[in-house]
């Protein structure tokens, strides 16, 4: 709980720190700024308790690896979520909903995969 809580403050700090430097570019008013900052601290708030989960079963690789894929995977949806809602994508041009389906899917396969074999490497590697 102690490693959680720690990395989900620095993570609000940090996106703190990317509001505050957006803030100063374009001069948003603050009140306008909530929700996109809310709506982007809510992917590592859900994921984060399966990341940790994940990293309990460091000692079985294959496990791990499935757990961390489906943590990943989670953090990506979440952060997919987050833009369709805050807007980037209507501001950056993006065609329809269905382009935004496809690439949601192909993002969050992407990170399954990735997810995967990263932490099946990382179980399998002998430490030191």
């Amino acid at each position: 709980m102690k490693n959680l809580l720690k990395i989900l403050a620095t993570y609000a700090t940090l996106e703190a720190a990317a509001f505050l430097c957006f803030y100063l570019w374009r001069r948003v008013p603050v009140n306008e700024l909530w929700f996109p900052y809310l709506l982007y601290f809510f992917p590592p708030l859900g994921a984060m308790p399966l990341i940790l989960w994940a990293l309990r079963a460091r000692n079985r690789p294959k496990v791990f690896a499935v757990r961390f894929s489906i943590a990943m995977a989670m953090f990506f949806f979440l952060i997919a979520i987050a833009m369709y809602f805050s807007g980037i994508l209507s501001a950056a041009g993006a065609v329809g909903i269905s382009y935004y389906v496809f690439a949601t899917i192909f993002c969050l396969v992407v990170a399954i995969v990735q997810g995967y074999r990263i932490a099946y490497k990382a179980a399998n590697s002998k430490p030191g």
